[in-house]
């Protein structure tokens, strides 16, 4: 509450109602009619979460310690104290990419897999990647846009913490996570969403099932709940990984 009511969320508020966004600053604030969609609006602990996962690229701390936000003054300076329009305009997004995967994706996704082999494995796995496939949305966007480098990533699993934070909280360049005008065609900003979701899952399962074979106490929840091991993902097999990112980014140029 302290933080809801501090002046550098008063001035977030009415940034964000400026990309059409309501965010509430008040416990039990009413959401006003023309912001019923869910990815219409959010507080300060939905924002919060959604920029550690995605902007600070802490996917797991994001899900299991997302208080760590609150208590790391350069992690929240970040994100509210720093250029608010930029990332106001970003959380847009994120608020719509969450809402996909919760309420699309994940039902698509189980639909599409529930026969294969190893079916079990894999739906659990994307049962619990939400917040990775959120983080690698925007790596990827990141990416594309000039911000992150490749060298970046093949040495993400061997940084300390603070290293990491050095590399993310820099987001010079980085203007949108989709143009405006692919946002505005949703269905194919929803394509394009499950190609990338689909292609982090799958660079993960691939890892995980080899981790599990060592460790048979393994599983996809405590697997999930390493930044490490999302780092992990992108260094051990960024080469197929990047191959693929092109590919879609290439799609959505055409």
């Amino acid at each position: 509450d302290l933080k809801a009511n501090a002046p550098e969320q008063v001035r977030f508020a009415q940034v964000m109602r400026q990309t059409g966004i309501f965010y509430q600053t008040k416990r039990g604030e009413v959401v006003p009619k023309e912001y019923s969609e869910p990815y219409m609006n959010a507080d300060l602990a939905t924002i919060g979460k959604l920029c550690l996962c995605a902007i600070l690229q802490l996917p797991c701390t994001s899900r299991n310690t997302p208080s760590i936000m609150y208590k790391k003054t350069g992690y929240y300076d970040t994100i509210f104290n720093g250029d608010q329009l930029q990332i106001a305009k970003i959380c847009e997004e994120l608020l719509y990419i969450d809402h996909y995967f919760r309420n699309r994706f994940i039902k698509d996704f189980d639909k599409e897999n529930k026969s294969i082999s190893g079916a079990e494995d894999i739906v659990s796995f994307a049962h619990n990647a939400r917040t990775i496939c959120i983080a690698f949305i925007s790596l990827a966007s990141r990416y594309k846009q000039g911000n992150i480098t490749d060298d970046d990533i093949s040495k993400l699993a061997y940084l300390q913490p603070e290293a990491i934070f050095k590399i993310f909280r820099n987001m010079n360049g980085v203007k949108y996570i989709f143009p405006k005008s692919l946002f505005q065609r949703k269905d194919e900003y929803d394509n394009v969403l499950k190609k990338l979701f689909n292609l982090i899952i799958s660079s993960g399962i691939a890892m995980y099932t080899a981790a599990k074979t060592y460790d048979p106490s393994v599983n996809a929840t405590n697997f999930l709940k390493m930044d490490n091991n999302y780092y992990k993902i992108l260094s051990s097999q960024w080469l197929q990984i990047k191959a693929g990112i092109n590919i879609i980014f290439n799609d959505i140029d055409k």
